[in-house]
């Protein structure tokens, strides 16, 4: 058994409980029809509660909040410790090239980014 939650032609939800044990979809029960998400949330979260008091099937915690939290905190951590980003792989990429070309002879700043913007922008 499982919630599904339907959009209807009138823009309403559907909470219903469904059964596909036997290949076919089958509704259990219906929760109710609702017009906004929040109030879905609320059914579908009562209709989880009925299936696992009226199922029959236990619900194995297998402990993936605590390492979602972990996940989680860990990603935060690495973001936190990242000062800046530089947007230069142009530069690094093709001042070599430039250089190697001989442009870098021609004391000019301003025309070394016009010929790796243009470039980029090829």
């Amino acid at each position: 058994m499982f919630v599904r939650k339907k959009r209807n032609r009138a823009g309403t939800i559907s909470v219903v409980v469904i059964d596909k044990g036997s290949g076919k979809y089958k509704e259990i029960k219906n929760f109710g029809v609702v017009s906004t998400e929040r109030e879905a949330d609320v059914l579908c979260t009562r209709a989880r509660k009925w299936i696992s008091r009226h199922d029959g099937q236990l619900v194995l915690d297998l402990g993936c909040d605590k390492i979602k939290e972990q996940e989680l905190y860990e990603t935060q951590q690495i973001f936190s410790n990242i000062q800046s980003v530089l947007m230069n792989a142009p530069q690094l990429l093709l001042n070599p090239i430039y250089d190697d070309i001989g442009f870098d002879r021609i004391p000019d700043k301003t025309l070394r980014q016009l010929v790796i913007a243009h470039i980029c922008q090829r």
